[in-house]
């Protein structure tokens, strides 16, 4: 589990063993924005009442920019009416 690795060396250790494949059940991960949208309006569509989102590289100003110009103005209306 990854709360028992407690240095980068672990956690790069570990890492060798990850394929990207190995992440798809667990972790979204496009380039796509529209793609985003999508599983985000499934998402609310599907009932849940409050989102997370989580940016896992160091561009956060970008990813800020990105999804509050391009993502969530189209989830807007979306979910349960």
């Amino acid at each position: 589990m990854s709360e028992d690795l407690r240095t980068p060396a672990q956690f790069e250790a570990a890492a060798k063993y990850v394929r990207p494949g190995d992440l798809d059940d667990a972790v979204r991960i496009s380039a796509d924005l529209a793609r985003h949208a999508d599983w985000l309006h499934q998402d609310l569509e599907a009932g849940i009442d409050q989102l997370l989102l989580h940016n896992v590289n160091r561009g956060q100003a970008a990813f800020i920019d990105a999804f509050g110009g391009k993502v969530l103005p189209q989830l807007r209306d979306a979910g349960p009416q």
